[in-house]
């Protein structure tokens, strides 16, 4: 259905905005979820064998280090047969294939070429906002679209430090069964089934089981942000060379910013009101005791 390649460098928000693309894309069209990394708060499919990523059909693929995780699977046929079985027919599958790469040169060129759309994170310098550029066609030469949200939920849906596991080869064996020879095209030709997972929340710490802490789903409203601003005639090379943004813009992020530091000053005031209030109700029993004491003394 769609190619879309997410670039950056180290830190620059491309696996948070994946996931935000892959909570978008459950939360609001219902599509079914793929990822080869692990996610809370979303249904999803865990893809790690070739013949899982082969079976995929009708949802979004979320994968996080794509050639990496693709390149850790095996020799050049293997590699070539995921790109010419795989990639190039999701269109005919209807399946958007969502994914992450540094640059652009990283990517398979016969993928590289067919691109649909590159999107372009930009964090802002306190790290709680991400602006999501997406542009239309394999060189980012128009902007279609620019997605603003807030990270932290984000952050909570998936393991900042989990590391992408090697995609297993679980095709190769099985080219040869016994003496007769098999074609990796009738390899491909099976779909195995894949199990659905829902982790609630993310544990605290490795040993915690997500399921004993559910949360609740999150809304729109705890995650987007809705700034009324239009670019025109914005680039790729314009974002990667940080000529992106307007006055207009900024101020209203840092508006949004303004308002909840204001918010969380209220609360932590308020919070300091209520413990005084509480040791004050304290003080009061106490004496009351005290008082009831020395008269049943008395």
């Amino acid at each position: 259905m769609a190619l879309l390649v997410i670039i950056g460098e180290l830190g620059s928000g491309k696996t948070c905005s994946l996931t935000y693309l892959l909570w978008r894309n459950w939360y609001y069209k219902k599509k079914i979820i793929y990822s080869n990394y692990t996610l809370y708060g979303i249904p999803y499919f865990k893809v790690e064998t070739v013949s899982q990523l082969n079976a995929l059909h009708n949802g979004y693929m979320g994968a996080d280090e794509m050639w990496l995780w693709i390149e850790s699977a095996g020799g050049e046929r293997l590699k070539k047969e995921i790109v010419r079985n795989i990639l190039r027919r999701s269109r005919k599958r209807n399946l958007t294939y969502a994914y992450t790469s540094q640059t652009l040169d990283q990517v398979h060129p016969h993928i590289r070429k067919i691109n649909d759309f590159v999107a372009y994170p930009i964090l802002n310098p306190s790290n709680t906002m991400c602006k999501l550029l997406i542009f239309a066609g394999p060189k980012g030469k128009t902007l279609l679209k620019t997605h603003y949200f807030y990270t932290a939920p984000i952050f909570k849906m998936y393991d900042t430090n989990e590391e992408i596991q090697d995609l297993i080869d679980d095709v190769t064996p099985k080219l040869k069964k016994g003496r007769k020879s098999v074609s990796m095209w009738e390899v491909f030709r099976e779909r195995p089934s894949l199990t659905q997972v829902f982790n609630p929340t993310k544990p605290e710490n490795p040993s915690q089981n997500p399921i004993q802490n559910p949360t609740k789903t999150l809304t729109s409203n705890e995650i987007e942000l809705n700034i009324p601003v239009k670019q025109e005639n914005v680039t790729l090379k314009d974002a990667e060379a940080g000529s992106v943004g307007t006055e207009e813009e900024e101020k209203y992020i840092e508006s949004d910013e303004n308002l909840s530091e204001k918010l969380r000053m209220e609360k932590k005031e308020l919070m300091k009101r209520l413990k005084i209030i509480e040791n004050k109700l304290k003080k009061l029993e106490e004496k009351e005791v005290e008082e009831e004491v020395n008269k049943y003394i008395e």
